[in-house]
């Protein structure tokens, strides 16, 4: 209600206000316009959604604890603190490229693009300001990264999820550890708790399954004569549930009308698979399952 409100203040129709409201915090992305947010063209909007986007992509228990007391649980929470260092880093470096290479005399337009259209992205949401396909190879390579990323556990976002990133980046650590001293104990930590074997475990057969699923979707698509860009983005995008790709047929200023309907089915499926997070899918296929 709030984000409608002050998209409406800031000149959106009471309908955009409402559509957009629900699609920002849920960071679903879908837009009423085809152009998205580019067609508003307001520095104000572009600030609200990406509060809120922000907002959708933090996780929800947090706020709870917040609200009942718990102050420090919003500063504290390691991926958190995670998600906003990639996040505002992303912006820095993007916005510095793209003046330099783009608009060398436009750093504050450079700024404004780049904040957007990577919280979109890096939260799963989909808007789009700019058509950042324009941004060259540094900014493609960008975009595609952090389509896997996704935002907190506990979000409606999608993708891998930052939690689950530090624990493999944490495990790993703990694993070199291991090698150089093998009578160290070492204690892989999350949030001040120590994560056991099993949920180190359970993570890495997730992340393998995503990456295979992945591939698959990509090699799939690829059948159907797509380019490497489009078959690559469009499986990104479909797994972490992003929605535009990169490419001139699925990028920010288009859709997937151009795509072959077979093409469709394999990425309908795989969106299914990435918003279900995997193992609730494979469950549900699984013969022993429904057998009990």
């Amino acid at each position: 209600i709030i984000c409608a409100f002050l998209y409406y203040i800031f000149g959106m129709s009471v309908f955009d206000a409402i559509t957009h409201a629900m699609t920002t915090i849920s960071t679903g992305g879908f837009s009423t316009h085809n152009s998205s947010f580019a067609y508003f063209d307001s520095l104000n909007i572009e600030l609200i959604s990406v509060l809120f986007m922000i907002i959708g992509s933090l996780p929800f228990v947090i706020f709870l604890k917040f609200i009942h007391g718990d102050k420090k649980s919003l500063f504290n929470d390691d991926q958190i603190k995670l998600f906003f260092i990639i996040l505002l880093t992303l912006v820095i470096l993007t916005s510095f490229w793209i003046s330099r290479n783009m608009y060398t005399n436009d750093l504050y337009f450079s700024i404004r693009i780049s904040l957007f259209n990577i919280t979109s992205v890096l939260t799963g949401t989909g808007y789009a300001s700019y058509n950042y396909n324009l941004w060259g190879g540094f900014g493609l390579v960008i975009m595609i990264i952090i389509m896997f990323i996704g935002g907190c556990a506990g979000s409606t976002t999608g993708g891998i999820k930052i939690f689950r990133l530090q624990l493999l980046f944490r495990g790993a650590k703990t694993q070199i550890k291991k090698l150089t001293q093998p009578h160290g104990v070492f204690i892989t930590s999350f949030n001040g708790r120590s994560v056991t074997d099993e949920t180190y475990n359970s993570i890495m057969g997730f992340f393998f399954i995503y990456i295979l699923i992945f591939i698959l979707a990509s090699i799939g698509l690829s059948l159907f004569n797509l380019d490497f860009l489009t078959s690559f983005s469009a499986a990104a995008s479909a797994i972490s549930n992003v929605g535009p790709g990169l490419g001139n047929n699925i990028g920010p200023y288009a859709s997937y009308s151009s795509i072959p309907s077979g093409a469709k089915w394999i990425l309908a499926l795989t969106m299914l698979v990435g918003r279900l997070e995997l193992f609730t899918f494979l469950v549900i296929l699984s013969i022993s399952f429904w057998k009990k």
